[in-house]
C-alpha cells in the first residue's frame, strides 16, 4: 500500500546521502535528473563535495495522456521508446513524433534557460545519477544510457521509490541501484511524498546556483 514516508524530495536526499556515505563510493560525480531529481541531489552534492552533471531529460508522453510514459529524450537527443507500451495504447510512430518534436524543442530552451554547459563531467568517472522517483524507468534508463555513451566507468542509480517492474529494469542496466522503497502496486512518485510541488524553472535556476560552490570546491 503506497502511504507518503518522505517528508519531501530534500528529505529523500538526505536519507540516500547516508546510505550511499556508507557505500565506498570514493569521489563521484553527481547526476541530478531535472528536474525533480536535482532537489533529491542536493544532500547528496553537498555530502560528498561533489562536481555536479545536471541531465536533462525530456519526456514523452501519450499524445491524449501526457502522464502517460512511452518513451524518453537523452540530453544528447538520441530518443528511448518502449514499443510494447506505444503498441498497447494503440499510440503511432506517426501520432507520437509531435511529442518527440515539442520535447527536442523543450531540451533546447531550457538548456539555455538554465544555462548548462557542454562539458562532460562523466567520462572516465564514477556517477551517481539521481532522480525523484521510477514509475516506468524509461527516464532513468536514457540517463543512464546517455552517461555510458559520455564515458563514465561507474554507473549508480541513486532513487527513493520505484515500481517493483521499474527498479528490476533499472538493476539490469546499472552498475548499482540504491532504493530506499519500492512496490508492485505503483501508481504515482508523488503518492510517497507529503510534500511533492512542481518545480518550475526559477526554482530550479537557485537550485543549480546552490550546486556551484560544491562543485568548485572538489578541485
Amino acid at each position: 500500500m503506497e502511504r507518503p514516508i518522505f517528508a519531501s524530495r530534500g528529505d529523500a536526499g538526505k536519507q540516500l546521502a547516508e546510505v550511499l556515505s556508507r557505500g565506498g563510493i570514493e569521489s563521484p560525480v553527481i547526476a541530478p535528473i531535472l528536474r525533480g531529481g536535482l532537489e533529491v541531489a542536493l544532500p547528496i552534492i553537498e555530502r560528498f563535495s561533489a562536481p555536479v552533471f545536471p541531465l536533462l531529460v525530456g519526456k514523452v508522453g501519450h499524445p491524449w495522456q501526457p502522464e502517460l510514459g512511452l518513451g524518453a529524450i537523452a540530453p544528447d537527443g538520441v530518443l528511448t521508446i518502449d514499443d510494447v507500451m506505444r503498441q498497447r495504447f494503440l499510440v503511432t510512430e506517426s501520432a507520437l513524433q509531435p511529442v518527440v518534436e515539442a520535447q527536442r524543442k523543450e531540451i533546447v530552451r531550457r538548456k539555455a534557460m538554465y544555462q548548462l554547459k557542454d562539458e562532460n563531467l562523466a567520462e572516465g568517472r564514477l556517477v551517481i545519477a539521481v532522480d525523484d522517483g521510477l514509475a516506468t524507468g524509461l527516464t532513468a534508463k536514457a540517463a543512464g544510457e546517455y552517461l555510458r555513451r559520455c564515458g563514465a566507468t561507474t554507473v549508480i542509480l541513486a532513487i527513493p521509490v520505484a515500481s517493483d517492474q521499474a527498479l528490476t529494469v533499472a538493476e539490469k542496466q546499472f552498475d548499482r541501484v540504491v532504493c530506499l522503497a519500492h512496490s508492485a502496486e505503483f501508481t504515482a512518485v508523488s503518492r510517497w511524498f507529503q510534500s511533492f510541488g512542481q518545480l518550475g524553472d526559477r526554482r530550479i535556476i537557485d537550485l543549480l546556483a546552490r550546486t556551484e560552490k560544491p562543485a568548485n570546491g572538489s578541485g
